[in-house]
């Protein structure tokens, strides 16, 4: 049998420093989200407002309600979640708030027992964000000039409104201080995740880096900076910012723009991806012009649905209108996921207008039932909520069964002794064929498939461990890919760890002697060196001062870690390497993350 090559995420494994885990992923499913608007309520009913900005706002009742109408979690096959939107550059949102936020709404999913998927967008709103957005440099341009950048842009969501110019997509500057909000949002879902017992991790259904990233699209700019109210058909072309900043050949193409968006959407997926978050989560979500109901306006170029595809992320598109019953007869999009070899896509926004019961019904299962779909996200709940035909057509969708499903084998240990590591899983459900892949380099091809240095490539249909020897010290990724349901809709799911071969620490004799003092951080400003004993609140870091724990853990605290992450030293070259490895990484952020508000 001819070598198969795949993809792989991965969870870090330490030897020195954290024992080997255990994972179980018994429950692999498909989804239905339902998406929570962040600013729409009824009239007369705001009470579930789903407005992450609002100081210790309350999900309980909200998810109670959602679960209540639709009438069914669903199965393990196939479970009821819900969506989530943070728009983390909106200006009517405190950063500080939204964070805890993030934090109440994960322990009540958890409680709950409802999966989400999580948005985290800075490209649709960042109204809040003018020190970005009037630098020309920022934002997109009508021609090949920045005299051309425009001030602002306008949307049609029911109806048109004004919004904050559209962002320059490669510039370094919207990219880095994205990171940057990333860098504090990420790891909290990290946390979260890393704790869930193993048969929980399915409560975390998705995330993405953006909320339908696109140039031109629902983002458009008068020709003369007036709105005329005839909405993109009377707009001009956007994408010279972009395409000047890159030096991309050619000038504006769907090719380009596509270029544009992988490379926008991939930096910040390779983030989450570094962070902690698994491939196998990780979800762009674009537009394209393919699948859109409208056909384009005359003498304008737009992304099409190729532009998701990138090697951190699957991708995902969203659905209105007929490609939501009818996906295959969208020869663009087959043409696309033709690319990722049968694995996992989703629509991260997703709406039929269809107008009753079998209608909808047919809908869902044209989109769910289309190659290997993961998930879909219905946008949105306020917009069903009162609708039975819908609510009575989704709770009989959760309860159907696809003609084939394969869930992903489940990882069950990872045992390293030395420079020996066994590798143990279960086989999922429908998994005809099971191929393990081990490498000493974590990047992907756009297939989401280890792309070299392959020290394993083999079939391990029949075998349930693996054991590799004689590894040199280093971080090593693994993936196991499994394929079934061939004689219906071939499906590929991927399920994948790494681990650290490395020394152990060198076992010392105990002593009586007198405990010498913690070592000391020398402050750049000055040669004295004062003492950094651990302080008794561990993540209390930082304050007002700088440097100087205030007996609370906060948001100092998150910003000096955050300012001080991914930097390396001697073991407690700085107070933000709490767990005192050389290395402020996500493990001391999680540190912090438990602490916080104490």
């Amino acid at each position: 049998m001819k070598k198969i090559i795949f993809a792989l995420f991965i969870t870090l494994i330490s030897i020195s420093l954290f024992p080997a885990r255990i994972f179980a992923q018994a429950i692999d499913p498909q989804y239905i989200f339902v998406r929570k608007a962040p600013d729409i309520c009824l009239p007369s009913d705001c009470s579930m407002l789903w407005n992450m900005a609002i100081p210790n706002r309350s999900f309980t009742e909200g998810i109670d309600e959602i679960v209540t109408k639709v009438g069914s979690l669903g199965t393990n096959q196939r479970k009821l979640g819900v969506g989530v939107l943070f728009y983390y550059n909106r200006q009517t949102y405190d950063f500080n708030t939204m964070q805890q936020s993030l934090r109440n709404l994960l322990s009540t999913a958890q409680t709950k027992n409802i999966p989400l998927f999580i948005a985290l967008d800075g490209f649709q709103w960042w109204d809040g964000r003018p020190d970005l957005y009037n630098n020309p440099s920022n934002v997109e341009w009508t021609c090949n000039s920045n005299l051309c950048a425009v001030s602002k842009a306008w949307r049609n969501w029911g109806s048109e409104f004004e919004v904050s110019p559209h962002p320059n997509l490669a510039s370094r500057t919207f990219i880095e201080d994205s990171k940057t909000r990333l860098k504090i949002l990420l790891p909290i879902i990290v946390s979260w995740y890393q704790k869930l017992p193993a048969n929980k991790k399915w409560l975390l259904g998705g995330i993405s880096l953006g909320v339908e990233t696109d140039i031109g699209g629902n983002y458009y700019y008068y020709k003369n900076g007036t709105s005329t109210g005839k909405g993109l058909t009377d707009s001009t072309q956007l994408g010279y910012a972009a395409v000047n900043t890159l030096g991309l050949p050619g000038g504006i193409t769907s090719s380009n723009l596509n270029e544009i968006i992988r490379r926008y959407s991939n930096e910040l997926d390779k983030l989450a991806y570094d962070t902690g978050i698994p491939r196998s989560k990780i979800f762009n979500h674009i537009g394209g012009i393919d699948i859109s109901p409208n056909p384009a306006p005359s003498g304008l170029v737009f992304p099409t649905t190729d532009g998701a595809i990138s090697t951190y992320a699957n991708p995902g598109w969203s659905f209105y209108g007929s490609v939501t019953g009818n996906p295959q007869n969208f020869s663009g999009l087959t043409t696309t996921l033709n690319k990722v070899n049968n694995a996992q896509w989703a629509s991260p926004e997703w709406n039929t207008y269809a107008g009753d019961y079998q209608s909808y019904v047919s809908a869902l299962k044209g989109s769910l039932n289309f190659r290997n779909n993961r998930f879909i996200n219905i946008s949105n709940w306020e917009e069903i909520r009162d609708k039975p035909y819908k609510l009575t057509a989704l709770k009989a969708v959760l309860s159907d069964s696809s003609s084939c499903w394969v869930s992903s084998p489940s990882i069950l240990s990872v045992t390293v002794s030395g420079a020996n590591a066994t590798l143990t899983w279960q086989k999922g459900t429908n998994n005809d064929a099971v191929y393990l892949i081990v490498s000493s380099v974590g990047e992907f091809n756009t297939a989401g498939v280890l792309a070299s240095a392959y020290l394993v490539n083999e079939s391990v249909t029949n075998k349930n461990s693996y054991t590799i020897n004689n590894l040199t010290t280093g971080t090593y990724y693994w993936e196991l890919v499994a394929d079934g349901c061939n004689s219906t809709s071939l499906q590929r799911k991927i399920v994948d760890d790494r681990f650290v071969i490395g020394a152990a620490p060198t076992p010392t004799k105990a002593s009586t002697a007198t405990p010498k003092p913690s070592p000391t951080y020398v402050p750049k400003s000055t040669n004295t060196p004062y003492p950094t004993q651990k302080p008794a609140l561990q993540g209390d870091i930082a304050s007002s001062r700088g440097a100087t724990p205030d007996g609370h853990v906060d948001s100092y605290d998150v910003n000096f870690l955050v300012s001080n992450f991914g930097k390396t030293g001697s073991v407690g070259f700085s107070p933000a390497d709490i767990n005192r490895d050389g290395k402020v990484n996500i493990f001391d952020y999680s540190i912090v993350v438990e602490n916080f508000g104490k």
